[in-house]
């Protein structure tokens, strides 16, 4: 269910609001775990907490992932549900400028959810080639050669308990 309520610029919690609405939306296409919009909650009363601004600790350790990112040798960008629904077309271009993959990793995993997430990251990927398309030739093939991962998983990660251990 999409609630389709035009929110006012000037509202302070339009951001939020539009947030809610995706994983409201993305939920009722079963491609979040019922706990996702608690999950968002959470995380929204820290961003209350916190005032609503990033902090420095916060802004270090954007900082450290993105050197890590940046000097691995075979980088990965990991993404949950909630992360597909609310900022994809984003990793997508971080995933083009890294020339890396995308893989959906889910604490509750199913076939269908994670064959629904890649197949909505690929409806955002052509979002993104239509936003971007000015950049030129050579974006659009960054972007379009980025790889979803996520449904090939018959392997078992050893020393890890709980349903990511079966991955």
């Amino acid at each position: 269910m999409v609630i389709l309520v035009k929110i006012p610029d000037s509202h302070p919690r339009k951001k939020s609001l539009i947030s809610r609405n995706k994983i409201v939306s993305g939920s009722s296409k079963g491609l979040l775990a019922e706990s996702a919009l608690i999950a968002h909650g959470r995380g929204e009363a820290f961003d209350y907490l916190l005032g609503e601004k990033t902090s420095e600790i916060a802004k270090l350790a954007i900082r450290e992932v993105s050197a890590r990112l940046l000097a691995a040798k075979k980088p990965v960008i990991s993404v949950n549900g909630n992360t597909v629904v609310l900022a994809g077309e984003s990793f997508i271009r971080i995933a083009a400028a890294l020339g890396c993959p995308i893989e959906v990793n889910l604490y509750y995993t199913t076939r269908e959810r994670v064959s629904g997430l890649i197949y909505l990251l690929e409806e955002q990927r052509k979002e993104v080639l239509s936003e971007d398309s000015a950049m030129g030739t050579d974006w659009q093939k960054k972007i379009l050669a980025v790889d979803f991962l996520g449904l090939e998983t018959d392997f078992r990660i050893g020393g890890l308990e709980g349903p990511r251990a079966n991955w």
